[in-house]
């Protein structure tokens, strides 16, 4: 072989050697890819750069913070459950070691000089039991702090029917709730909102229900009124838009309506309403009594007689349906009184009113209120206590006035002529039947407190003549007049000039005989004077009807012959329901 060949040869073979040797130094470079991560490596965000597998996925894996989710519940409360509460720990889904594997290091060169970016899922695993535990720790999933939803409903405010919001509430279903939240932390989520999964039990009626709204409407048309009675004494009664809204009835469309049965249901009310009036205006003894409050005694039970003209409280109950109806359809709101058919003296003293004169026969003293004030007062003799001439409780009315006034007496059978004639100056009769009224009469010379009981007037009301004019002044026809005895008394039996019996003690029966006959004052004209009488029988059944309802003590008998003096002041006056003309 030539020298040429040999050295051309070596040549070769020094440059084979030579690429051999950079090749072996340059995958030796290379090769530490095989083992570390290419520069400008990124897994999950994180820089590995230059690390082992084992680097890497420990520097990816603490990138992580520990694990927290949030569990939002309703009103503001969350729960947070941590990673450490339940051991919950991550892991690579896959090796970072397959990334170095995969690595080819032909062209490390060009590939350090490259980003390389991977993203590798990540699991997790935790203890079950505490997370279970954890969960079951949770005060919103506990049915004893559960509030359940409410229904939206109308309610009466201010002026009107209104819609009041719907109350969701709280009630949850602990187990449904309990497997969702353990999926959230299956999955890895931060947070679950418990209302916006749907957990929580909804009301069945909402804001915009079409029945509720339907109802709304017809509420607003057919009870939106408010009325409010005045009645007599402590009586309350009012008619409210609630009240309305339970006599209206629900049709088969769930709706509001006025029929017949609404009618029924306010006619009762207002008859009710009728009933109690007449409760709280009548004593519990019974439709004979009223009760009334007097000065100095308290609540007494007035004996309403025969010529009693007190009525009391009666309701016109179809009047007042047919104006409560309008009112109500109306939308009115009024406080008034009631339509009566007659309504005493005004609403109060048990529907006696404010305006009247209150007599105490036992005090023998008179009071004159006038809007519910005292203008006048005064000592008074009343009927001597004797079955003719005793004067009669009850509840009357000013009849008449007359200055001047004559008073006759009952005629004598035996003369034909009045048991007595006389003047006064100032009459006031307030008993036209019985012909008994408020006269002067200043002849009298027993005025003491206890003069009525043997030396009383024949049913009048006997006063100093300055008393009777003041009065007389003051005192207007149409006036009420509540006549009572404050204390139990006893009536000696006292036969009227007519009568032929013998005197007996008021236990015992009237007798046949018993005849009494009384002369009334004209109600028209200020100084005529006219006669009228009554029979035997029905005085018998007055005084039988009389002892009968008044049960006074009969324990003890007063007797005393009839007088006819009339300058000394005695009068004519018959029983309870039968008094006479005061002379």
């Amino acid at each position: 072989m030539s020298k040429k060949k040999i050295i051309l040869l070596c040549s070769v073979l020094g440059v084979v050697v030579v690429i051999l040797v950079l090749g072996i130094l340059y995958m030796s470079a290379g090769s530490q890819y095989k083992t570390v991560l290419y520069p400008n490596t990124y897994i999950n965000d994180v820089d590995c750069s230059g690390l082992t597998a084992a680097e890497a996925e420990k520097k990816v894996l603490d990138s992580y913070d520990e694990y927290t989710i949030d569990v939002v519940f309703r009103e503001g409360k969350t729960e947070t459950i941590k990673g450490s509460d339940i051991d919950y720990t991550y892991k690579l889904t896959d090796s970072i070691q397959d990334i170095l594997d995969s690595t080819s290091i032909l062209f490390w060169t060009r590939d350090e000089k490259r980003d390389h970016e991977y993203t590798i899922e990540l699991t997790a695993t935790y203890d079950e039991d505490k997370l279970a535990k954890k969960i079951n720790s949770f005060t919103e999933l506990d049915t004893a702090n559960m509030t359940a939803p409410v229904d939206a409903y109308i309610v009466y405010k201010d002026t009107q029917y209104v819609i009041m919001d719907a109350v969701q509430g709280t009630t949850l279903k602990p187990s449904a709730v309990k497997a969702a939240i353990e999926g959230a932390v299956y999955s890895g989520k931060d947070k679950i909102d418990i209302d916006e999964e749907g957990f929580y039990t909804k009301p069945e009626v909402e804001n915009d229900n079409t029945i509720l709204n339907n109802q709304l409407a017809s509420l607003n048309t057919l009870a939106n009124a408010h009325i409010t009675y005045t009645l007599p004494g402590d009586l309350k009664a009012e008619i409210t838009p609630d009240l309305i809204r339970s006599w209206l009835t629900v049709n088969a469309e769930w709706n509001y309506v006025w029929d017949e049965d609404t009618d029924e249901k306010l006619l009762v009310y207002i008859s009710n309403i009728s009933s109690e009036i007449t409760k709280a205006t009548t004593s519990d003894e019974g439709e004979t009594k009223q009760p009334f409050q007097s000065t100095l005694d308290g609540v007494v039970n007035v004996t309403l007689g025969t010529y009693s003209t007190f009525t009391g409280y009666t309701m016109d109950i179809n009047s007042e349906f047919d104006t409560v109806k309008q009112e109500i359809l109306s939308h009115a709101v009024v406080t008034r009184e009631p339509k009566y058919s007659s309504s005493g003296g005004g609403t109060t003293n048990y529907g006696i009113g404010d305006t009247y004169v209150e007599i105490n026969l036992s005090r023998q003293h008179m009071w004159y209120y006038k809007e519910g004030k005292v203008v006048f007062e005064a000592d008074i003799v009343s009927g001597c206590m004797t079955t003719w001439r005793y004067t009669p409780e009850g509840i009357y009315t000013v009849a008449v006035k007359s200055s001047p006034h004559t008073m006759k007496g009952e005629i004598d059978p035996s003369t034909g002529e009045p048991i007595y004639v006389t003047t006064c100056t100032y009459w006031m009769n307030f008993i036209p039947a019985l012909g008994i009224g408020f006269h002067d009469y200043d002849s009298r010379g027993n005025w003491s407190s206890d003069a009525y009981l043997t030396d009383g007037s024949h049913g009048c009301i006997n006063m100093h003549g300055s008393d009777a004019q003041t009065l007389y002044s003051i005192l207007d026809v149409g006036t009420t007049v509540v006549a009572y005895y404050s204390q139990p008394y006893t009536l000696t039996y006292e036969s009227g000039p007519s009568s032929s019996s013998s005197s007996s003690s008021s236990s015992s029966s009237s007798s046949d005989d018993d005849y009494t006959s009384y002369d009334t004052s004209d109600t028209t004209d200020t100084s005529d004077t006219t006669d009228t009488s009554g029979s035997d029988q029905q005085w018998q059944q007055e005084e039988s009807q009389r002892q009968s309802e008044d049960q006074h003590d009969q324990s003890s008998e007063q007797t005393q012959d009839q007088s006819a003096d009339t300058g000394g002041g005695e009068e004519a006056s018959g029983g309870e329901d039968e008094g006479g003309e005061d002379e």
